[in-house]
């Protein structure tokens, strides 16, 4: 079943920032999809109480 992770890409390496229950050599799909700030894309001036709150009902509803 498919599962969505976060993952930092560092040295070369996207590394998972959870365990991952999968064997050794296992091969998997990756799609890449940088996570978003709101910050970067916000045009007014809004109370950082109410980025905070888009934010996390942007990332609960997986929109981008």
């Amino acid at each position: 079943m498919p599962e969505v992770i976060e993952c930092v890409y560092e040295d070369g390496v996207l590394k998972p920032s959870e365990r991952i229950d999968l064997k050794e050599k296992t091969k998997v799909r990756v799609t890449i999809k940088p996570k978003l700030n709101l910050r970067d894309f916000v045009m007014a001036k809004l109370p950082e109480e109410k980025i905070r709150e888009l934010e996390e009902r942007f990332e609960s509803e997986d929109i981008y």
